[in-house]
């Protein structure tokens, strides 16, 4: 991974984390920044002014955008970002897919500019769609379902009148343990939640003769272990807080203890020694609405609807912003190994473009019968007919 933009990406990446934490309060959690910081690329390539450096600032450590040479600026920040996922994922192709995607609205004008910075660094496939069919919603939903291995499943639900772009990164990986756990060892233990309660888990279990990447870190009082996959070279790091009654360290105090330093420290001081594993069998799926946490990691412009956000990249139309964040993530831990996906979604809305709404009678409604004054004002009612409600059509 490109070292000067890594660092900042994985402080970044422990300040929405521990925004989301805080939010879900203690139910389970899971999170992909990856296919986060990709989504939030596509939409940082089409910023312009302040609305880029901040974005840049809070992604990557990175001021940009602001003097006549922005454009060679974005031309190597757009490089950098490539080699930095392309690192990310070349060690493990056979594992994990990953894939940008753009869906613009066909009225609305893409700067060539921007669909050659996306698609040359990014590996981005740009499409045109009619928003307002809802052949859009389905090709999508396909898409991302495709992308996933079918794992995250119809992620959007509709488009708005006022949307014309979105930007979607979709990421699966697929993990074989080296060492896979023997089922016939997997046994019924007991967990004890952050409450306090103790649940019955299926609790998997193996001895590493062959000896495991092992730590402990004194400043953030938790002991680590590491797994590793038979297809690829990401691993599994698992951090597990002391059960010390007197510092009463939590897994939330361990979370608010956490950036790029103490981890990199943690695990620069691992030593494969052997070990006796307990891992407990789970599935978890979270969905996550981001713009809350980003606003409190800095980044607050690209959402601003009076104007201030400045997407001139990616369209010459004007009044772009940001309406939504939001990531759909679902995580499988077993005895032969991990298998999870993600998708992450950023709704681009035009301020400028005719609203429509939609009114659909599909639930009890009340009607009236009304006459309006006569003259220049008739928005007055003068009377009503008729008024009555209906609560079954069919009746």
């Amino acid at each position: 991974m490109s070292s000067s933009l890594s660092s900042p990406l994985l402080d970044f990446t422990f300040k929405i984390y521990k925004q989301l934490a805080a939010a879900d309060g203690q139910q389970n959690v899971v999170f992909s920044p990856v296919s986060l910081s990709a989504a939030l690329s596509l939409a940082l390539l089409g910023t312009g002014s302040t609305t880029g450096q901040q974005l840049a600032l809070a992604l990557f450590g990175k001021t940009i955008g602001h003097h006549s040479a922005a454009d060679s600026e974005y031309e190597s920040l757009a490089k950098q970002i490539g080699e930095l996922f392309s690192a990310t994922l070349a060690n493990n192709s056979t594992a994990v897919q990953n894939a940008n995607l753009i869906y613009t609205d066909h009225k609305f004008t893409v700067e060539e500019e921007y669909r050659r910075l996306v698609t040359k660094y990014l590996s981005a496939t740009a499409r045109q769609l009619d928003f307002k069919s809802r052949e859009a919603v389905q090709v999508i939903n396909a898409d991302i379902s495709s992308a996933t291995n079918g794992k995250i499943q119809d992620i959007i639900q509709s488009i708005d009148n006022m949307t014309v772009a979105i930007l979607a990164n979709a990421l699966y990986f697929k993990g074989v343990w080296k060492s896979q756990f023997n089922k016939d060892l997997t046994f019924t233990d007991k967990f004890t939640t952050a409450s306090g309660n103790k649940i019955d888990v299926q609790m998997m279990y193996q001895h590493y003769y062959q000896r495991l990447p092992f730590g402990y870190s004194q400043r953030l009082k938790t002991r680590a272990v590491e797994l590793d996959y038979s297809n690829c070279e990401a691993t599994m790091l698992l951090l597990l807080p002391d059960d010390d009654k007197e510092d009463n360290q939590t897994l939330g105090q361990l979370v608010s203890q956490l950036n790029a330093e103490t981890l990199n420290e943690l695990v620069a001081g691992m030593r494969r020694i052997e070990v006796d594993l307990y891992l407990p069998k789970f599935k978890v799926e979270s969905s996550h609405q981001l713009i809350p946490a980003l606003n409190k990691s800095g980044i607050t412009e690209m959402f601003d609807q009076s104007g201030a956000a400045d997407f001139s990249r990616l369209s010459a139309n004007g009044g772009v912003y940001i309406s939504q964040v939001y990531q759909k993530v679902v995580i499988d831990m077993s005895e032969e190994g991990t298998e999870a996906a993600a998708a992450t979604v950023i709704v681009a809305n035009c301020m400028s473009m005719p609203r429509m709404e939609t009114f659909k009678a599909d639930r009890p409604f009340l009607y009236l019968l009304v006459t309006k004054s006569a003259g220049d004002d008739n928005n007055q009612i003068s009377s009503i007919l008729f008024m009555g409600e209906c609560n079954d059509p069919s009746a």
